[in-house]
């Protein structure tokens, strides 16, 4: 039985508590309930709290700090944050500041923490009795252990889509995740707060490892943040502050990074610098983004990666290649990424995957600039053109995705995870003076080079790879080529008129000829065409024989 004594020195702790925590004007302070299975103090509950909704990100060093946000319900209390290193000495406490999560009686509490160390873990919680999670600085420099990070973008349809790819990226332990806009779905419209609500759980219930560290995410925005009609494209656009909080109102309240403009760089020590960029969402691609653009990458001459994120894709596998953003993207921002040798470039949008040559100048140019993403995290997917029939792509499917970069000082290696977690494809970004190894490689994965840029492949010969794309092959002469891994390549032969033929090692030296619609064979003896496609048996009029793949642009 309880005494009058005990019920009295618990109506005290609590009042002290809640005067301690409380703030005037901001959200209530009631006291929360233990959760199920807690201690209580003479069977009455302790003081806990766990958050419905719980964010990590950065808004500079990635190594020194971080940004903690937190989400209460109205009627919940606000504690203040309580961190230090993990299990070593006292816990050092934060003011917090609370912000209303726009359109909603929902509040958002933030902190930011500085002057950490890199490379280390802190756990933080709301004081004692509550939940303790913890996350880890990122490392000053890549000497040890790659940094893995997450990247993907088109995040929910359905709460089930994404928690079934988050629980994917999850299990590959990243240090952070990055997502190239359109989160929620809910067009900026006040409305659809309760679909941020669920977004946040979603990542509260499957980005937190088993450990409780919490995996921080940066974000860049889509065109699904912004209200439609009003994006920087549209005729009443105001390039103000008040405006884009105005049609972006979840996008500018809910986080802390990039904040106004809408972009912003995250520099990772000397080894990643990322820029995360606003396809004309809440800012033209043009004038003061190109600009700022413009001075980043110059200012990041020293870091050995720099990768740009953003929402709509430049080269895209299902949109029009000749889109008023696409075009834009290709005018003003490629440029820059070429003059400064970026390797890398993540965008979305299509709710497809796709990944390109490396492109240069417009054309396929294996010192050039992989794009890679497509957008199809959460979402429900499209139907992408295949790669021949779009000069730049290697890869295009309509799977959802996650890409894993592997990054280290040197190379960032990279799988592209399905929803079963297996790997759909795989690319290495090496070195620069690596490049043309590489993409050999890509083709003709069986081939070895024998010296002064020739290689040898057990069935396709002898040919000379110095002016990639082109290759001058043995029998052959100069072909234009484009392939994956062995499995289709096309080439284009200028000089004998055959224009774009078609094989791969299973049906070598028979060729496949496009303008022709026939199926030709290369006389190993006399070195001429002999017509037919006897290596089979079967007339070339003969199901998808007569036309295994529509032509590509040339």
């Amino acid at each position: 039985m309880i005494s009058a004594r005990s019920l009295l020195l618990v109506f005290f702790v609590c009042t002290a508590y809640n005067l301690v925590n409380g703030q005037s004007g901001g959200p209530p302070t009631t006291l929360p309930l233990a959760r199920a299975g807690e201690p209580t103090l003479h069977g009455i509950p302790s003081v806990s709290f766990d958050p419905p909704g719980l964010f990590l990100t950065w808004e500079d060093d990635p190594a020194r700090s971080m940004v903690i946000d937190w989400h209460t319900h109205h009627t919940q209390t606000t504690p203040n944050i309580e961190y230090r290193r993990r299990n070593q000495g006292e816990w050092t406490a934060v003011s917090k500041q609370s912000l209303r999560f726009p359109h909603s009686d929902h509040w958002v509490h933030r902190v930011r923490l500085q002057g950490l160390r890199p490379a280390t873990i802190y756990e933080f919680r709301w004081g004692a009795g509550s939940a303790v999670y913890h996350f880890q600085t990122m490392p000053e420099q890549a000497d040890g252990e790659p940094v893995r990070v997450v990247f993907g973008g088109d995040t929910m349809h359905r709460r089930s889509m994404m928690d079934a790819m988050n629980r994917v990226a999850a299990a590959t332990n990243p240090d952070f995740i990055v997502w190239g806009g359109d989160f929620a779905y809910a067009d900026g419209r006040p409305d659809r707060a309760h679909f941020w609500v669920d977004w946040f759980s979603s990542i509260k219930e499957t980005l937190i490892t088993p450990d409780r560290r919490v995996i921080p995410i940066v974000l860049t925005i889509g065109n699904h943040e912004i209200q439609k009609g009003r994006d920087a494209g549209s005729v009443n656009y105001e390039a103000t502050d008040a405006y884009r909080a105005e049609v972006a109102p979840y996008f500018f309240g809910l986080f802390a990074f990039p904040g106004q403009p809408g972009y912003g760089a995250l520099e990772f020590g000397d080894y990643l610098t990322l820029l995360l960029l606003d396809s004309a969402h809440a800012n033209p691609v043009d004038g003061a983004q190109t600009q700022w653009l413009r001075e980043r990458l110059s200012t990041a001459s020293g870091t050995r990666h720099v990768i740009p994120v953003y929402h709509v894709s430049a080269y895209p596998s299902f949109y029009s290649y000749s889109g008023r953003i696409a075009t834009a993207i290709r005018r003003h921002w490629v440029p820059l990424f070429e003059q400064h040798e970026v390797r890398l470039v993540f965008e979305h949008d299509d709710h497809t995957y796709k990944r390109t040559f490396p492109v240069r100048r417009g054309i396929v140019d294996f010192d050039g600039i992989v794009y890679m993403g497509g957008g199809a995290w959460g979402v429900d997917t499209r139907k992408p053109d295949p790669p021949e029939r779009r000069w730049f792509l290697v890869e295009s499917n309509d799977l959802h995705h996650c890409i894993v970069a592997d990054i280290d000082r040197d190379s960032i290696n990279l799988r592209v995870l399905d929803l079963n977690g297996d790997v759909m494809d795989r690319l290495s970004i090496p070195p620069y003076d690596d490049n043309m190894h590489t993409a050999v490689k890509q083709i003709f994965p069986l081939a070895y080079p024998v010296g002064n840029g020739f290689w040898y492949s057990d069935w396709f010969g002898l040919f000379n790879t110095s002016r990639l794309p082109w290759i001058h092959h043995d029998e052959h002469g100069w072909l234009f080529v484009r392939g994956r891994a062995e499995q289709v390549i096309w080439f284009h032969d200028p000089g004998n008129g055959f224009g774009w033929f078609w094989t791969n090692p299973g049906i070598y030296p028979n060729l496949f000829r496009m303008r022709h619609r026939d199926w030709v064979r290369l006389d190993p003896e006399s070195g001429q065409l002999v017509r037919g496609l006897w290596f089979f048996g079967l007339s070339d009029n003969v199901g998808w024989l007569a036309n295994p793949h529509p032509e590509p642009e040339f």
